[in-house]
């Protein structure tokens, strides 16, 4: 297990404990963060130990390697399905509940006692595992962007109610929006309608500025919406493109659309750009912890 330590800065009197943040994904490297997560405990951290521990088959805890899921220039489910295969028997090391005993080994061989759980999105999953294994161990538990840990099936069918509902309402709550023509669901059922008859294409720039042809279609739009997630600003801005697109320009629509997908650049390298692993941006102890 790879983990990175950070000690308060204020080194006159102990620790008044650790705070233990846990990525997203399932994937993201919790050390890669780092800098991340040192800028969002701020002040926390005079007093209060860092600790990141890559959960394992990720980061610094032997990563796996899957290249066609990693790059993905291929369907999710078929890379999905390579991986597993190449995992073989091992395919199974990778659960959450292993995970989640994988940290409490390294709490118990650093001797923090209870730690300050934070998780974001996947984390907040297995910050509930976590804390549900190892009670004794947490102190307080934040979640962010929670998915519940249990009551769901593995197709978390409440995610399209909510993505629906979270972009009925930032429209509401802006007077421009709120103003400016259709709502988003009627506005998306009657672009839905069209694109399924025939998509519209063209070309547009994804987020990172590379040029690329563009197809509006049912999964597209799928992607863009659920992609709010990960861009709030696309609550601002999918409404409108919307209804331009309705009004013959799509110019704003095949943007937004390059910027969620931007999987099939014309003129860009294979693969995609993974979030950076910066480490932390003040000394660390950082160490291998064999469990």
């Amino acid at each position: 297990m790879g983990f990175a330590f950070v000690p308060a800065r204020i080194r006159s009197s102990p620790a008044i404990g650790t705070v233990v943040p846990h990525e997203g994904g399932p994937g993201y490297s919790t050390t890669g963060s780092g800098t991340s997560y040192v800028q969002m405990y701020g002040p926390l951290l005079d007093r209060r130990n860092l600790l990141l521990v890559d959960q394992r088959g990720t980061g610094r805890s032997a990563p796996i390697n899957c290249p066609a899921l990693q790059d993905l220039m291929i369907a999710y489910r078929i890379a999905a399905a390579r991986c597993g295969r190449q995992l073989g028997a091992r395919a199974d090391d990778y659960s959450t509940a292993r995970s989640a005993d994988d940290l409490a080994a390294v709490i118990g061989a650093l001797e923090l006692g209870s730690v300050d759980m934070y998780g974001d999105s996947y984390g907040t999953f297995f910050a509930q595992v976590f804390t549900g294994r190892h009670p004794e161990l947490v102190r307080s538990l934040a979640v962010d962007s929670a998915y519940p840990a249990y009551g769901e099936s593995g197709w978390y069918p409440t995610q399209a109610p909510a993505m629906r509902r979270a972009f009925a309402l930032a429209c509401r709550r802006s007077a421009a929006c709120r103003n400016g023509g259709p709502q988003f669901l009627p506005s998306l059922r009657r672009v839905l309608r069209e694109v399924r008859a025939d998509p519209w294409r063209g070309v547009s720039y994804d987020a990172d500025g590379r040029r690329m042809r563009v197809r509006v279609d049912g999964p597209n739009l799928t992607t863009l919406a659920f992609g709010a997630t990960y861009t709030p600003a696309f609550y601002r801005e999918m409404t409108a493109a919307l209804r331009s697109g309705l009004r013959d320009d799509r110019v704003p629509l095949l943007r937004l659309v390059a910027e969620a997908t931007g999987a099939a650049p014309t003129q860009a390298p294979r693969g995609t750009t993974a979030r950076a692993s910066t480490p932390p941006s003040r000394a660390t102890t950082t160490r291998r912890c064999t469990t």
